[in-house]
C-alpha cells in the first residue's frame, strides 16, 4: 500500500510542518500508525481548496483534513470515530473549540499582532524576493484582516481577543488536569486537531500574549510533550 502523499507549510517552531491542520493530519496519522510521505508546499493556491493540507491517496487530490483523515481511516480499517463516552462527546467539542475557536486566535496573533507578523515578514523574506515578500505579507494580512472581521473576532479588539484565549486555555489545562488526554483515556482526533493548533504556539518565540499564557498551563504543556512523543516530533 502506498503511503499518501501529504502537502503542507514548511516546518518551524521545532514541529514537522508550521500549519496546523496539516499539523493535527500528521499528528493523526502518527497516533493511528498510518504510514506517509510529507511534502513541504507553502503556496496553498495549489490545492483543490487553495487551502492547505492537502494529500495524494491512490492517486486522488483530496483537500480538507476531516476528509483527508475519513479516508485514510476507511483505508487503513480504523473505525470512526463514536461520540459513544462521555470524554469522547467532550472530545468533540473540544475539536471545533480548537477549530473554530483557537484557531482565529492562532492566526491573530501570528500574523496580525506586530510580534507575530515580524516573523511571517522573516519567513517571507527568506523563500523570495524582498519586494514579492513585502506585498505577500501586506495582501495576506489585509485578507486575514477582512476574514477575522468578518467573523467578528477583530471587532473584540486586542485585550479581549486575548482574554477569550486565556479563558478557553485555562478551561483546557483543567479538563486536562482530570483527563489523561483531551478525549479521555487515549488520545483521538480531538487531541490531534488541539494539538495542530497549539503546539506551534507552545513552540514559537514570539512574546504574543495568548502563546505566552499557554506555555504557563502544566497540564497543557505535560499532555503536548506526551502527544509529541507519541507522534515521534519530540525526543524522549
Amino acid at each position: 500500500m502506498t503511503p499518501a502523499t501529504i502537502y503542507g507549510f514548511s516546518p518551524a517552531f521545532g514541529l514537522p510542518t508550521s500549519g496546523p491542520f496539516a499539523l493535527k493530519l500528521l499528528c493523526w496519522c502518527a497516533l493511528n500508525g498510518v504510514p506517509y510521505e510529507f511534502a513541504v508546499e507553502n503556496n496553498p493556491a495549489k490545492g483543490p481548496l487553495k487551502k492547505s493540507p492537502w494529500a495524494v491517496i491512490d492517486g486522488e487530490t483530496v483537500a480538507d483534513s476531516d476528509a483527508i483523515i475519513a479516508l485514510l481511516a476507511r483505508r487503513h480499517g480504523i473505525p470512526p470515530p463514536v461520540a459513544d463516552t462521555a470524554p469522547a462527546a467532550a472530545g468533540r467539542g473540544w475539536k471545533m473549540a480548537a477549530e473554530e475557536g483557537l484557531h482565529q486566535i492562532f492566526e491573530w496573533e501570528l500574523i496580525m499582532l506586530p510580534e507575530g507578523s515580524a516573523w511571517f515578514r522573516e519567513l517571507l523574506r527568506s523563500e523570495m524576493s524582498a519586494p514579492l515578500a513585502a506585498l505577500v505579507h501586506r495582501m495576506s494580512r489585509r485578507s486575514l484582516g477582512r476574514q477575522l472581521h468578518a467573523r467578528g473576532l477583530v471587532r473584540l479588539g486586542p485585550e479581549k481577543i486575548a482574554a477569550r484565549g486565556r479563558d478557553l486555555l485555562d478551561a483546557l489545562d483543567l479538563w486536562l488536569g482530570v483527563h489523561d488526554f483531551v478525549e479521555g483515556p487515549a488520545p483521538g482526533i480531538a487531541d490531534a486537531t488541539m494539538y495542530g493548533m497549539l503546539a506551534p504556539m507552545l513552540g514559537w518565540p514570539m512574546d504574543t500574549p495568548v502563546a505566552r499564557h499557554a506555555k504557563t498551563l502544566p497540564a497543557i504543556g505535560a499532555w503536548s510533550d506526551t502527544i509529541a512523543r507519541r507522534c515521534g516530533f519530540a525526543p524522549g
